[in-house]
């Protein structure tokens, strides 16, 4: 249990291909991912984006920088979408 933890403390997910990868590597299979595989890839996507460039968009102009938007419905649509993988897996288990 220790190890798992700390593994997973460790691990990120970059794109879809990692988490199917992480659940085929579990014995579990990997058919709830596949529905909603695009709104997983574009939360990854974001997410990247928060990591790497701050969520910031780069303005023309020196010193110029904006925050990235994010609608409060696209939020909604990336819970809902973690929250059926999230059940899906718990449905194999």
């Amino acid at each position: 249990q220790l190890s798992l933890e700390s593994h997973l403390e460790r691990a990120t997910f970059n794109h879809v291909g990692d988490v199917k990868t992480a659940l085929v590597r579990a014995g579990i299979g990997v058919a709830a991912v596949a529905p909603r595989a695009s709104e997983l890839a574009a939360l990854m996507s974001r997410r990247h984006q928060i990591v790497h460039r701050a969520d910031r968009l780069d303005v023309p102009g020196r010193g110029k920088l904006a925050a990235a938007s994010l609608s409060v419905a696209t939020v909604e649509v990336w819970v809902a979408a973690v929250d059926a993988v999230c059940r899906g897996i718990v449905a194999e288990l």
